[in-house]
C-alpha cells in the first residue's frame, strides 16, 4: 500500500527533528539548549544608575523622581479625563443642577476590590472575584446609560440613525483610554501585570 504524504511527513520528522536521532536536528537543538544555559546563567549588563537620591540614569536616558511622579500623575489625570469621555460623565466640579445631562459616576469600593493571582482560567479578571462587591452591574450600565441618557444618545445617533464615523470616534477614545490605563498599570502596579488583567484591557 502506497504511503500518504501525511506518513512520509511524520516519518521525516521521526527520523531528523526529533532528539535520539544523532541527526543535524538535534544538534542544533543541543546547541540552542547550550546557548540558553549560558544566557541565563551570566549577569546581564547594568543599565540603571543613579546620582544622588534623586535622579535617575538609565541608557542615554535621565530624570528625576519627581519628573517621573509627575508623568504618573499627568497620565492618570489624562486617563481619567477620556473616561469620563467615554462614559459622559460630568466633572466632579459640576453642580446638580448643571449636570442634568450627564450621567453620575457609580461609587467604586476600593477598599474591598479583590483578586486571586493564583487563577488561571482563560477569560479571568479580577472584576470576577466574588468577595469583590459592585454597586451596579457593570455589563449592563453602560448601554443602560445609554438607552435612558438623551445626551449620550446624542453621541451616536443623528436624524433616527446610529452613524457609523461616530461610533468609530468613540471606539478610537476607548483605545486611547486602554493604552493609557496599560501604561499606568505596569509603571504605578510595582511589577508587570498579569496577563489576565492586561488583556482584559
Amino acid at each position: 500500500m502506497q504511503k500518504v504524504f501525511h506518513n512520509h511527513v511524520q516519518q521525516m520528522v521521526r527520523s531528523f527533528m526529533i532528539r535520539g536521532t544523532h541527526g543535524p536536528m538535534q544538534t542544533l537543538l543541543d546547541w540552542r539548549t547550550y546557548g540558553l544555559k549560558v544566557y541565563y546563567n551570566t549577569t546581564a549588563l547594568g543599565h540603571v544608575g543613579w546620582i544622588g537620591d534623586d535622579k535617575l540614569l538609565y541608557k542615554d536616558m535621565y530624570f528625576t523622581m519627581g519628573v517621573f511622579h509627575g508623568f504618573v500623575h499627568g497620565l492618570v489625570g489624562s486617563a481619567r479625563e477620556l473616561l469620563r469621555e467615554i462614559l459622559y460623565i460630568s466633572p466632579p466640579t459640576t453642580t446638580k443642577a448643571t449636570s442634568t445631562s450627564t450621567m453620575d459616576f457609580p461609587p467604586i469600593l476600593w477598599s474591598v476590590l479583590y483578586n486571586n493571582p493564583t487563577q488561571g482560567k482563560k477569560g479571568w479578571c479580577f472584576l470576577q472575584d466574588t468577595r469583590t462587591r459592585w454597586l451596579v452591574k457593570g455589563k449592563q450600565w453602560l448601554i443602560q446609560q445609554l438607552r435612558s441618557e438623551p445626551a449620550m444618545q446624542h453621541q451616536f445617533i443623528r436624524r433616527g440613525q446610529v452613524q457609523a464615523q461616530l461610533v468609530a470616534q468613540y471606539l478610537t477614545r476607548v483605545a486611547r483610554f486602554k493604552e493609557k490605563l496599560a501604561v499606568a498599570i505596569h509603571i504605578t502596579g510595582g511589577q508587570p501585570a498579569r496577563a489576565p488583567e492586561l488583556l482584559s484591557i
